[in-house]
């Protein structure tokens, strides 16, 4: 899906660890 683009560029600039896990466990579930 095109939604994973974003989240994965948003992974290479976020610092905040809980968020990066939030877009790591979103990237998981939309890679299914």
């Amino acid at each position: 899906p095109r939604a994973i683009e974003p989240l994965k560029a948003r992974l290479e600039t976020e610092e905040d660890e809980q968020v990066r896990n939030s877009i790591k466990r979103a990237l998981r579930s939309l890679e299914k």
